[in-house]
């Protein structure tokens, strides 16, 4: 089952969220400095209209999560959420009033990709600049958060070979845009 859509409109719509989400993501990764901010990560931010944190908000982030590199996760969260809700508009304005099921089902499909990357990049983000949970809760935390069972964390967004959407987990196998095998 093809996951990417075939309407013309929507793939575009998709391909552009999928462009934006990537690089995002590079970005937010391209901060050497531990909840750092850069010129160019500011410019970003700021492009997307997501406020940056204060220097005492910083020094609080570095305390309390201890990041080992990468923009902060709460700015990330943000920009994330601000793509995801301005995607979602657009694809439910260019849903409304759609006769076609075919297209219809689509854009609920489309919507609810939307949904899941917003959730699982952020994860994956989190597990990329935050150092690993230790001490005696570190197991039960891991496993209510979902968070795989394979050690260490990924610092890069591994893209499908195929359509070049973001792997949304490490557990996917098959592509969540385009079906394919991701392996």
């Amino acid at each position: 089952m093809n996951v990417v859509p075939t309407d013309p409109t929507l793939a575009g719509l998709w391909a552009e969220f999928s462009e934006r989400i990537r690089e995002v993501f590079q970005k937010a990764r391209e901060v050497d400095q531990p909840a750092g901010t850069t010129p160019g990560w500011a410019r970003f931010c700021e492009r997307y209209g997501v406020s940056a944190l204060s220097d005492e908000e910083r020094q609080e982030v570095l305390r309390a999560q201890n990041p080992t590199r990468g923009a902060a996760v709460m700015e990330f969260f943000d920009l994330v959420h601000r793509l995801c809700t301005d995607h979602r508009a657009r694809v439910r304005q260019t849903c409304r009033g759609v006769d076609d099921d075919d297209v219809e089902r689509q854009c609920r499909r489309l919507l609810n990709l939307v949904e899941r990357t917003e959730r699982e990049l952020v994860d994956a983000y989190r597990r990329a600049v935050l150092p690993p949970r230790q001490g005696m809760f570190a197991n039960v935390f891991a496993g209510a958060s979902g968070a795989s069972a394979r050690p260490g964390p990924s610092s890069a967004a591994l893209t499908c070979r195929h359509c070049g959407a973001p792997r949304l987990s490490v557990d996917d196998l098959e592509c969540a845009y385009c079906g394919q095998k991701m392996i």
